[in-house]
């Protein structure tokens, strides 16, 4: 049998020249909270570790954005609510371990979210916060008064594995590697410097430790995630398997940089930061030939993403209505010129509150055109009048 690579993993980084790699080392154990969170939790109370970090996506926590807290009827957190003796979700797995050690008089660890959330941090400590009141209050007030909850920035792209990374990371070490990762060049992560037991000198490796976040985080999640999930959308049907092909396809080329330029009006200005310079620089980003960045794999779970990255924008709306109509509205009243049959779509019962899953159905090859064509004429039009108005 074939050996396969442990305690470590491939990291196959995608640039427009071509790959490199690195054998990244730093990963002790894995344990899988699947059948059992019990190891998990064990190593979570252990007074060794100092932060917990998470990388969840956002379905995945059971927030309820709207009142700032936790979502009881979210699968995971109704189970844990009744199960809190043996948790299996996030809010349930944090607020036990974090019990375990207010009990063993253990000062609690850092918890620190890498998810694409605007001010990440507040928005999981309220939801642990509310999670905890629903089982102790004396536990929630705990957590309130000594747990700290530091908000952070992430951007870098990473498509999901395919077996074509598994065979390239096979070529590059010569063993098999099943968590082997692709990514590009590019990477930033902007960190709030709020830890109560220390931190390791990631500013060494090129983490920006700041008081001010929620300014990346916000230029992170209009500019670069608001725009991926517009061009997923179109570019899905349009028939675009992949955002470089979306990228190649002048029509919606044009829809991204209009789209960019939408969003960085949109912001407060960030000291150091040119916007210009960051829309250019996603579009190379995007246009990356190396990088398998699956159109419909940014389409998934709209319901928890579109909410934060495509604000109410009060620059020019209708553009927005634009780049949004085709996931919210099949046949929007207010854009006479875009009918799309409701088969575009796959949705559940209601939107935000409801945590409706939009996912984009597959198109057919003549309906692609048509879309195509369609979003076209939409983009003209747009330029006539938008451009007409905003003449410098």
């Amino acid at each position: 049998s074939e050996m396969c690579i442990r305690d470590r993993y491939t990291l196959l980084i995608k640039g427009k020249t071509g790959t490199t790699s690195k054998l990244i080392g730093s990963i002790s154990d894995v344990l899988s909270v699947s059948t059992d969170s019990g190891p998990a939790i064990k190593a979570m109370v252990s007074t060794n570790i100092k932060i917990v970090s998470l990388t969840v996506t956002e379905k995945a926590y059971g927030l309820d954005l709207l009142n700032l807290g936790c979502n009881s009827n979210h699968t995971e957190v109704a189970y844990d609510l009744k199960n809190f003796h043996s948790p299996r979700g996030v809010l349930g797995i944090l607020t036990k371990a974090l019990a375990i050690r207010k009990s063993r008089k253990i000062p609690p660890f850092t918890v620190l979210c890498c998810d694409n959330l605007p001010n990440n941090g507040k928005l999981l400590r309220s939801a642990v916060i509310d999670f905890a009141k629903r089982i102790d209050i004396k536990l929630s007030q705990w957590i309130e008064d000594e747990v700290a909850f530091p908000s952070t920035m992430v951007d870098r792209i990473t498509p999901s594995p395919t077996q074509n990374t598994y065979q390239e990371a096979k070529r590059v070490i010569n063993l098999k590697d099943h968590a082997a990762v692709e990514t590009e060049e590019f990477s930033q992560w902007v960190i709030e410097d709020n830890f109560p037991l220390g931190r390791p000198d990631w500013d060494c490796a090129g983490a920006i430790f700041t008081n001010n976040v929620g300014s990346f985080e916000k230029m992170k999640l209009r500019m670069l995630n608001g725009t991926h999930s517009m061009l997923a959308y179109v570019g899905f049907h349009c028939g675009h398997r992949y955002v470089r092909d979306v990228m190649n396809d002048k029509v919606l080329s044009n829809l991204v940089n209009r789209h960019l330029q939408i969003a960085a009006q949109t912001l407060k200005p960030i000291k150091g930061i040119d916007y210009n310079n960051y829309a250019k620089s996603l579009v190379s980003r995007f246009s990356n030939p190396e990088i398998a960045h699956e159109t419909f794999q940014i389409a998934m779970d709209g319901s928890e993403k579109m909410q934060q990255r495509i604000p109410g924008a009060d620059k020019d709306p209708s553009y927005w209505a634009t780049g949004i109509s085709v996931v919210l509205h099949p046949k929007n009243p207010n854009i006479p010129s875009m009918h799309f049959n409701s088969r575009y779509l796959k949705t559940s019962k209601s939107w935000f509150g409801g945590g409706v899953d939009i996912t984009p159905a597959t198109p057919f090859e003549k309906e692609t055109k048509n879309f195509h064509n369609k979003l076209k004429s939409i983009c003209d039009i747009h330029d006539k009048s938008y451009y007409g108005k905003h003449k410098k």
